[in-house]
């Protein structure tokens, strides 16, 4: 009897405790490609990968940044698939240290452009990651990532 009371109290539990607090993949907004810029503040400009347009967003650090850019489209932003950041060659001692400790994966690619923002809006993403990645694969290109900047500094 105990067994039986045990297992209907289980299987109670399984079917009424939901998962209320768990963000549905519909409610967020995946990060293919971002434009960071650096003063005083940093701004960014993040290209999703399903094509929803440009995500904007102002803040102290980096990480604030994104989330403001997601509020402002009621998404939670995800980085942890970026594949390329765009950044200021002077700026990016300051930026890629702060993208060290985000969910931006070290391997991202990072290209140097003097206006990131534009460079992100003319240019598709995907086509960029494809041909730096074909470069590398063929040894005509050495691949530029957050990792390999930091570790040549």
């Amino acid at each position: 009897m105990k067994i039986k009371l045990a297992v209907a109290g289980v299987a109670i539990m399984l079917l009424f405790g939901g998962c209320d607090n768990q963000l549905e993949v519909r409610d967020r907004a995946f990060v293919q490609g971002a434009a960071i810029e650096y003063d005083d503040g940093y701004t960014v400009r993040l290209k999703l990968f399903d094509n929803e347009g440009f995500y904007d967003g102002k803040g102290k650090t980096f990480e604030e940044a994104v989330k403001n850019a997601g509020l402002s489209h009621g998404k939670d932003v995800f980085t942890g698939h970026t594949e390329m950041v765009v950044i200021r060659k002077n700026e990016s001692d300051a930026i890629l240290d702060s993208l060290v400790n985000e969910d931006i994966s070290t391997g991202c690619i990072v290209v140097f452009d003097e206006d990131p923002v534009k460079y992100v809006e003319e240019n598709d993403t995907e086509e960029l990651v494809d041909i730096i990645s074909g470069r590398e694969r063929n040894g005509t290109e050495q691949k530029k990532s957050i990792r390999r900047i930091i570790n040549d500094r």
